[in-house]
């Protein structure tokens, strides 16, 4: 935690300058140590004492953009055994959703990175939704500040700390100047398209997923455990002895 913690000191949480998509990725292997919300809004709490929610919320994305590398996270066997072994079938159940689960790994692509700021959103008690995007596929979040939503997009690590979302609906051509042309020019045909779609208002965007993950955790832990007492269980009464004739009535029975 000390580690993180003297990481976290020389983050600075005003916007990066501009620079290239492909020397975006600030990973910092030092913030690993951070395992959960718990530790995450501690050392932003440690980092700017008496801040207001909005500045412990820029800095959550300061951290977040060297917290992860751009990838999907998966659960391991050694994690949950029984999502590992779904992941061939079906890759997106193996993909954690729960922030907590997501802090266990490096990796975490857009939607993960999201619902991470989400998390610590909530806990600053501010208002948050999740935005998709179709074509290009892609997650981000977006917090009510002062009445007004603003996106943070972690993932890309934009060359501003957040922007507004209307500029995101209504295609503005102020995204370039965000993400670069490329990116950019993508986001703006997806908004005139009506593909960026706000949705999960204070919620997991993944609920039913987030069930299905606590559940199968709990199960690949101690699942064995049920498995040993039903064995037990049948093994007795398999072998329960036969039913004694009361002595007493032995002579009847004799008869």
């Amino acid at each position: 935690m000390m580690a993180a913690i003297t990481a976290w000191a020389s983050l600075n949480p005003s916007a990066p300058p501009p620079i290239p998509r492909e020397e975006l990725d600030q990973f910092d292997p030092e913030l690993t140590g951070i395992s959960s919300i718990d530790e995450l809004v501690a050392i932003l709490e440690a980092k700017a004492p008496g801040a207001s929610a909005v500045e412990m919320l820029d800095l959550a994305d300061a951290l977040i953009r060297r917290r992860f590398f751009h990838s999907y996270s998966y659960f391991r066997f050694d994690q949950n055994w029984i999502l590992s072994l779904l992941k061939p079938l079906w890759s997106d159940l193996a993909s954690p959703v729960r922030p907590d689960d997501i802090l266990k790994f490096r990796r975490a692509a857009c939607s993960q990175q999201s619902i991470v700021l989400q998390a610590v959103a909530s806990r600053l008690g501010l208002d948050y939704q999740s935005i998709g995007v179709n074509r290009p596929g892609h997650f981000l979040a977006a917090v009510r500040i002062d009445g007004r939503w603003w996106v943070y997009d972690a993932d890309r690590e934009i060359r501003v700390r957040r922007y507004p979302l209307d500029e995101l609906l209504a295609g503005s051509p102020r995204l370039n100047s965000y993400y670069g042309p490329v990116v950019g020019l993508q986001l703006i045909a997806a908004a005139k398209a009506g593909r960026i779609q706000p949705r999960d208002l204070n919620r997991n965007p993944a609920p039913q997923a987030s069930m299905l993950h606590l559940v199968t955790n709990f199960a690949s832990r101690f699942g064995w455990l049920v498995l040993l007492l039903s064995w037990a269980i049948l093994s007795l009464a398999v072998r329960r002895p036969a039913s004694r004739v009361d002595p007493l009535l032995a002579p009847a029975f004799a008869e």
